[in-house]
């Protein structure tokens, strides 16, 4: 995640090949949530950050999520899916912070 700007966040992705795609439309679902101020899990969400979600192309390398504060903790999960469905093996939430100088893992 890094900043982009101060009122939002950008996510980038790692493309994933099409040899790895196993069938067509291949695209991914991100989904996401603000955590508390002094939270780094999932357990104290409150209402107000509720799961939002965005389905993106495949071709693309960035999610840019306006109007999203800065400088505050964000879970989130990027699935991949295809026209047979969504990937079998469920992804690793990933806590980063909006500003971040770097990649999460």
């Amino acid at each position: 995640m890094h900043d982009c700007g101060e009122t939002g966040v950008e996510l980038l992705l790692k493309p994933i090949g099409v040899e790895e795609q196993n069938a067509p439309g291949f695209y991914y679902i991100v989904r996401w949530r603000r955590l508390s101020e002094n939270s780094t899990s999932s357990k104290s969400w409150g209402a107000e950050y509720d799961v939002q979600e965005r389905t993106i192309d495949a071709a693309t390398d960035r999610l840019t999520i306006a109007g999203q504060p800065v400088y505050r903790p964000y879970e989130m999960v990027v699935l991949a899916a295809n026209e047979m469905g969504q990937a079998a093996s469920r992804p690793r939430p990933v806590v980063g912070y909006s500003s971040e100088a770097g990649k999460i893992q």
